[in-house]
């Protein structure tokens, strides 16, 4: 009994033991912090006392994905229907709201830079330029009102920065899919800054309807968005975002014939 109450203790030594040698030994030994803002304010996401999922820029760029419905895939939990867009419905740990009527708000609140998209044609959002995607799972509505009793996802996009700078991509796919996008940040002058993003996307469907000839799930969207960012000091910043979204697609569900 002695030397059964004895190991655990010397187990756990040993541990820290190892674990201050690896420290020592390598000095980059340290988790990366990351940063969130699921509490209205920057916080390391190891203080957060919420179950949440941050999805960064290089989590979008390595997984290719274009749309909020594609990243669902790869958030457990996380479920979007793949329907049409006016009918978009988020689910959270299997909790949400399913209805036809797009005057009816989701359980789950999906907000861009903090402004709500309350409307189902708007769920769907383009992954345009996106500094990172904030999952919160659980009931949000202390901190984000309404439409949180499944949880809330943030998006957030990429600030300007004073470096004149831009990018322009080219994409090619099956099924004639095209995707055009292009970036440009412009310094105005030390405490003016702005950017301009915009993205376009086509491609053909993939089932033929054979009544009426359309293709299936066929997409074309046009994303963009204009930022103007006024520091004017270290204490205080405004930041004025005029955000667009144009997309038309034909759902596996059907059409209606007249």
């Amino acid at each position: 009994m002695k030397n059964s109450k004895l190991l655990p203790l010397s187990v756990a030594i040993a541990a820290v033991g190892f674990n201050a040698q690896a420290e020592q030994t390598n000095p980059g030994f340290a988790l990366e912090e990351v940063t969130v803002t699921a509490q209205k304010r920057d916080e390391d996401l190891t203080e957060v006392p919420i179950s949440i999922t941050n999805f960064g820029a290089e989590n979008i760029k390595d997984t290719g994905i274009r749309q909020l419905r594609d990243m669902a895939e790869f958030v457990p939990n996380v479920a979007m229907t793949s329907g049409t867009d006016f009918g978009s419905r988020v689910t959270i740990r299997g909790v949400g709201a399913n209805s036809r009527n797009i005057g009816f708000d989701t359980r789950v609140g999906v907000y861009l830079d903090g402004v709500y998209l309350g409307q189902s044609p708007a769920l769907n959002q383009e992954m345009l330029d996106l500094e990172r995607v904030e999952v919160l799972r659980g009931p949000q509505g202390t901190l984000f009102g309404k439409n949180t009793v499944a949880g809330a996802i943030n998006l957030v996009s990429k600030k300007p920065s004073d470096v004149l700078e831009g990018s322009v991509g080219f994409e090619l796919g099956n099924f004639s899919s095209r995707q055009y996008s292009a970036a440009i940040n412009i310094p105005i002058s030390e405490t003016l800054l702005s950017k301009f993003t915009i993205n376009k996307q086509t491609r053909d469907g993939l089932v033929d309807n054979i009544i009426t000839g359309n293709k299936i799930n066929e997409q074309d969207a046009l994303s963009y968005r204009a930022q103007l960012l006024f520091m004017p000091s270290d204490s205080f910043s405004a930041n004025i975002a005029f955000d667009g979204l144009t997309a038309e697609r034909l759902s596996y569900s059907g059409e209606a014939v007249t």
